[in-house]
This record gives C-alpha cells, sequence and structure tokens, in this order.
C-alpha cells in the first residue's frame, strides 16, 4: 500500500494510465455503439475488462466517464485542425479562395455524428437538471471555451491566408463556426448528400464573417512613452520610423492619452523614485506621494517647468500607471499602483474621484496594486487589474460600475466583480469596440508571462474563462494599444520593443525598438502637422 503523498513507482504510475485509458476507450465504444451516454458501471467494467474497484480508482461518476472521454475525442480533433492548410492557388481574396478554407475545413473535420448527437444530449441533460455530476458539467463548458480558443488561431490563420479577417470579435467567429458545423452534422442523416450540406453550412458562414483583408489606408502613427528619458516619441507602425516629440523631462510617464485635435498628449507619471534601484534589471521604489498627470505639446522639444502643464498636481496620488479616457465623455482615468486605487478627474483635472480604494482588501499589499485600467460606457463598467508580487502568479483583473453606488464609497463598494486570478502579473487593459473581448499584457514569468492575451467578457456575476495567449517573448510586456480596424494590437516592453500582433495571434512582428524602456502607448488616426 502506498500513502497518499507517497512516491509512487513509475510501474504503478504506467498501470494506472493504462487502466485510466482502457476505461475511456472502453466508454467510447459503448456510448458511439448505443448513441447515448446511459452505460453503467458494470457494461463499462465488463467492455474495459475490469472490476469495479479499477473504475472507482480512476473516476468518481460516468458523467466524468463521459467529460473524459468526449475531452481525449475533442483533443484528436484539434489535432486534425492543426494540419488545415490553405492548399489552393487562387489569388488571395478571391472568393474561390474561401471556398477552399471550407473545404479543407469540412475534409478534415470528421462528421462524428454520434459524438455531436451525444454532446447536444449531454447539455440537454443538464439544461433539465438530469445530470449526475455538476463538476462534470462545469468542466465540459469550460473545455468548450478552450476548445474555441485554440480554434480561434487555426480558423484565423488559414482565413489570413486565403487573403480575408474575421469580421467583429475573432471569438464569437470561431463560435458561430463550430455551430455552423455541429448544426450540420447533426442535419445530415436528413440530406440527400450530408458531405454537400456540411460544406455548404461552412462556406456560407464562412462568407458572412469574413471579409477581404484591405489594410486601412488612414494615417495613424503610435505615440510611446520612454520612462528611462522621460520622453514621447511618435512612431510610424508601418515603417518603424521614430520622431522625438518631447525629448524628455517628464518624470517616470507611464500611461498616455493623445488628442489630436488639441495636439496634445496626456500623460501619468510615477514621479520621481525613492532612490536607485535595488539591482540590476530591478525597478526602483515609487513609495514617495509624487504621481501627478500633465499635458504636453505634440510639437515637439524639451519640457521644463511652465512647458508642462499640470492636470492634476503632484503629490494627488502616489504612482500614476495606465491612463485612459472615456471618448463619450473626455474624462480621465488612471491607476495608482503604491497608492492602490483607481482615479477619474475631468480633461482640465477638475472634480478629481476616487473611484476604487483597495487597501487592507487583498491578501497581501502587493496583491492590492492597481496597474491597468479600461472603461465601458456603453455598458457601464469599470474594468483594472492588480498585478499581485512579481513572478508570484497572484495577478488578478476585476471589475465594477463606473459609477460609485448610491451610499457607498471607495474603500466598501460592493460591486466589485472579481474576473480572473492566477494570472501571472497583467499589466495595460485595452477593451475592444463591442466591450465583448478584453485584451491584456502581462510582464509576469512562467510560459503564459510575458505576453499578451485575451478573453471573452463574461456576462455579471460569472468569472471569466480561460484567456487565450496571442504572443509571447516580451521583455516585461507595459504598453498596449488596439487598431482594430487592421485587426492588430501593439505591444510595448521594458526593453524598448513595440510590436505588431494579429488579434488572431496569426501574425507577429517587430515594428520598431527604442533606445530607452517602453511603458504606454497609444494609436492615433491622424496625419501630423
Amino acid at each position: 500500500m502506498y500513502r497518499i503523498g507517497a512516491i509512487v513507482p513509475p510501474e504503478l504510475r504506467r498501470t494506472r494510465t493504462n487502466t485510466r485509458g482502457a476505461l475511456v476507450a472502453a466508454a467510447e465504444r459503448l456510448f458511439v455503439r448505443r448513441r447515448s451516454t446511459n452505460v453503467s458501471i458494470d457494461e463499462l467494467c465488463a467492455e474495459a475488462g475490469f472490476t469495479r474497484g479499477a473504475y472507482y480508482s480512476n473516476f468518481s461518476s460516468m458523467d466524468e466517464v463521459f467529460f473524459a472521454a468526449y475531452e481525449q475525442h475533442a483533443e484528436k480533433l484539434l489535432d486534425r485542425l492543426g494540419r488545415v492548410r490553405r492548399s489552393c492557388s487562387e489569388e488571395p481574396g478571391e472568393d474561390d479562395a474561401l471556398a477552399h478554407v471550407a473545404r479543407d475545413l469540412v475534409e478534415v473535420i470528421p462528421p462524428d455524428f454520434e459524438w455531436f448527437a451525444l454532446r447536444v444530449g449531454f447539455a440537454g441533460a443538464a439544461s433539465a437538471g438530469e445530470t449526475r455530476d455538476t463538476a462534470a458539467l462545469s468542466a465540459l463548458r469550460e473545455h468548450n471555451e478552450r476548445f474555441a480558443d485554440r480554434l480561434l488561431p487555426v480558423l484565423a490563420n488559414a482565413v489570413q491566408q486565403a487573403g480575408f479577417r474575421l469580421l467583429g470579435d475573432p471569438l464569437e467567429a470561431t463560435r458561430i463556426i463550430i455551430a455552423a458545423h455541429v448544426g450540420a452534422v447533426l442535419q445530415g442523416p436528413l440530406s440527400a448528400d450530408p458531405a454537400q450540406l456540411r460544406y455548404d453550412t461552412v462556406l456560407a458562414t464562412l462568407r458572412g464573417i469574413t471579409t477581404v483583408y484591405r489594410p486601412n489606408s488612414t494615417a495613424a502613427h503610435l505615440y510611446a512613452l520612454d520612462v528611462v528619458r522621460g520622453a514621447v516619441v511618435r512612431v510610424d507602425p508601418q515603417g518603424g520610423e521614430v520622431t522625438q516629440v518631447v525629448t524628455g523631462g517628464l518624470a517616470s510617464p507611464d500611461g498616455i492619452v493623445v488628442d489630436s485635435s488639441e495636439r496634445a498628449a496626456y500623460v501619468s507619471l510615477m514621479g520621481r523614485p525613492d532612490g536607485p534601484p535595488a539591482g540590476p534589471g530591478m525597478e526602483p521604489e515609487y513609495t514617495d506621494t509624487n504621481g501627478a498627470v500633465v499635458r504636453v505639446s505634440l510639437d515637439g522639444g524639451p519640457v521644463h517647468g511652465s512647458e508642462v502643464e499640470q492636470i492634476v498636481p503632484t503629490g494627488t496620488f502616489t504612482t500614476g500607471k495606465q491612463l485612459v479616457t472615456d471618448p463619450t465623455t473626455g474624462m480621465l482615468y488612471w491607476c495608482d499602483r503604491e497608492g492602490k486605487a483607481v482615479y477619474r478627474s475631468r480633461r482640465d483635472g477638475s472634480d478629481v474621484t476616487l473611484l476604487v480604494s483597495t487597501t487592507g482588501r487583498g491578501p497581501t499589499e502587493e496583491e492590492e496594486r492597481c496597474v491597468g485600467v479600461c472603461v465601458d460606457p456603453v455598458n457601464g463598467y469599470l474594468y483594472w487589474t492588480q498585478k499581485g508580487p512579481a513572478g508570484g502568479g497572484q495577478g488578478r483583473i476585476f471589475r465594477a460600475g463606473l459609477e460609485l453606488p448610491v451610499s457607498s464609497s471607495a474603500e466598501g463598494r460592493g460591486d466589485i466583480e472579481l474576473l480572473w486570478e492566477g494570472l501571472p502579473e497583467p499589466i495595460d487593459l485595452e477593451l475592444n469596440s463591442t466591450g465583448r473581448t478584453l485584451y491584456w499584457t502581462d510582464r509576469g514569468t512562467g510560459p503564459h508571462g510575458n505576453s499578451l492575451n485575451c478573453a471573452a467578457v463574461p456576462t455579471p456575476g460569472k468569472k471569466g474563462g480561460t484567456p487565450t495567449v496571442l504572443a509571447t517573448g516580451f521583455k516585461e510586456a507595459i504598453g498596449l494599444a488596439l487598431d482594430e480596424e487592421n485587426r492588430v494590437a501593439y505591444v510595448s516592453d521594458l526593453s524598448g520593443s513595440i510590436r505588431a500582433v494579429g488579434l488572431d495571434g496569426a501574425s507577429d512582428k517587430t515594428v520598431t525598438v527604442l533606445p530607452g524602456a517602453a511603458t504606454g502607448i497609444a494609436l492615433v488616426r491622424c496625419s501630423p502637422r
């Protein structure tokens, strides 16, 4: 006998793995043969050639067995999907090229009527409250989201190679394709030509959720902050040319909002650090209360004293991080990292309002630090990140109303929702124009750190699903700007690199590398003077 937690010999681990695999394979045979998940434990054990003891050492319910079989089946499907490639000679953007994408999908994805029917039956039983294992049902729902997340880059890449792009939210487009395919498979027995029905359905759906890819010709520029030099630069996102706008003098700039009509940029400042960094590659401490929001001209030159217009005066808060604006009101929103708060003010700096105070509300002081912020004025939401300790894997993303609830305070508001937790170290946020997909940078360590991520915004009262990692390999990713028209996200990091990443994860290139450390960035569609 082996105690729980004792070291299990490799040969015993292999035996347990083989037993579980044999039970899952036997379940799959029974489910498909009967076209039903109504299989007893004794029937499963007889099919697999094991005792009930072997079953109970691996599973606690038949719903769990079904889910394991379904997940295994889905992994095989994803493996086949990964081999989808555009195999036609038509010019990109021609309808025949999109038809080849549909044909490739139909040929690679097996019809699997029995499995899709079982899936629908399982979901139907769940909606009727007949499931025996709510944990298995929850896992199946989560797996469906992961399935869509993993299918997204495969679909987007195939569409892109054909000279098209997905319309709207890529994750929603992926879900639509899945639903169309499953529906066509289930209708197959009623059709004279099931394969043609699947092809026609997938192609018609692709035509409805794609458009020919034409890069936007409107002049666009990136404005980026160099935190070391205290500078603002303008970057041509196409050619990577860098123009110095403010050559220095800003006290640790971090967040930026550009107003081309004013020929000005609003910048949040972390202020002067307490002292030098504690060691090589480390960030200095910013505990002194000397943060500010300033306004600077985009017409260039160094800034000194009166050339910087203080919007929110130095010392109003501690450490200014990401700065964003509500386009419907012009209000400015920013996070105060060491101050553990989220603020708002008017463009002229009046009506400074503390919206969220996280002091004393986190497991540790480092987990209370607010960094990234974005707003959803249509639905009335405020989103922000609390990054947690460096390399701690304790980052979180929250949501609350844009307005403080009646008779509530920033310290005690009760409408705060925790959407994601256990993230490496989330930093800046962006919400897409539909308000349905959230993007964020992450400067943490581990396989999912130093990355650009996205996830569907959950409905009120629900937790967010597993994020999709669109790109990795950054050197402490910070700034984020979305170009939805061209389906690109621009990401800056502390090495000075600015990269352009496809919102579908299918492309990734370096636009330029600044000589200093890049923090906040903003995309502006305008022609500079």
